[in-house]
């Protein structure tokens, strides 16, 4: 199968999420559009990501890697919230998601899982994923 020309950049500005129950928006939105900094700029500096191995990664340099990765396969991603619950600075959500991908051979992949995900309103009134595990509310 052929890889789909790579139209995406990661040369857009970010848009902020001021609004827990906006985030997987936001994070669809910079993934298919391969926007590796509109990305990275949706994690807090202290982000603890797990992986589907279960393995763990923290900041920015862990997951900018996994992104990279994910970002590699020139997919397509969809995401259903399914659950928000808000205390303060602090968030819990959950998610529904799909992804539809070029492997590295070339061959087409299908990932889903149900995230769950915790998010923190830093000082700047936005909202940042601080806990990111994909495959958390299975």
């Amino acid at each position: 199968m052929e890889r789909p020309t790579d139209a995406r950049s990661d040369r857009r500005t970010p848009v902020p999420v001021t609004k827990p129950e906006d985030m997987s928006r936001a994070f669809v939105a910079a993934l298919n559009a391969g926007d590796l900094k509109s990305l990275l700029s949706l994690y807090d500096p202290q982000v603890r990501y797990v992986t589907r191995s279960g393995k763990i990664v923290e900041g920015h340099a862990g997951v900018r890697a996994t992104l990279e990765r994910l970002l590699a396969a020139k997919g397509q991603m969809r995401i259903d919230n399914t659950y928000c619950l808000v205390s303060g600075d602090t968030a819990l959500v959950r998610a529904q998601w799909s992804f539809n991908g070029i492997g590295q051979d070339d061959k087409p992949i299908e990932s889903h899982g149900n995230s769950a995900e915790v998010l923190r309103r830093g000082s700047d009134r936005i909202w940042r994923y601080l806990i990111d595990h994909p495959f958390g509310a299975m």
